[in-house]
């Protein structure tokens, strides 16, 4: 568990200052600040179900209710995306609100971080739903290794498709 989250810290360094090199002072400041209200608004999406889900899916692994865990998992999963997705397009009005009622670069950014609350929102799920089978630290993974490894190659991408340079 220890090496996730140093290899978790060292990537999410690794990405700061790649993203801040390309992207400069003014445009990183505002990516920032969207990812930071993304990940704010991922906590009342996920609606309570992470807590419950590691109790129950291991007491029902324990007894094991496989039906009752399927339904379990199912049920939350629904309620979770349906919140989700209503937070973050709740979150993209009231932003367009805010920009008063422009599309400029402030409020693409802001939708585009929103984007992640769905997918953050069911990545948390996931991890609970592992804790709860006692796979720690493959519930762990996703978010810790995957999430800014794939954001590292995009980058990677993004700057060889378009041949921008990295000051």
């Amino acid at each position: 568990m220890l090496s996730l989250k140093v290899c978790n810290a060292g990537l999410g360094f690794l990405v700061s200052l790649v993203l801040a090199r390309i992207l400069g002072q003014d445009e990183y400041g505002m990516y920032i600040y969207a990812v930071a209200w993304a990940a704010f608004l991922v906590v009342p999406a996920v609606f309570g179900f992470d807590n419950l889900l590691v109790r129950n899916i291991a007491s029902y692994l324990a007894v094991k209710d496989w039906r009752r865990m399927k339904g379990l998992v199912d049920r939350s999963l629904l309620i979770v995306s349906v919140v989700s997705f209503s937070i973050a397009i709740g979150a993209a009005f009231i932003a367009w609100l805010l920009t008063d009622m422009r599309w400029d670069a402030k409020f693409f950014t802001l939708c585009m971080a929103f984007i992640l609350i769905p997918v953050s929102s069911v990545l948390v799920l996931r991890r609970s739903a592992m804790q709860g089978l006692h796979y720690v630290v493959k519930g762990h993974f996703g978010g810790a290794i995957l999430r800014p490894l794939v954001l590292l190659l995009s980058i990677y991408g993004i700057v060889l498709l378009f041949k921008t340079p990295i000051s």
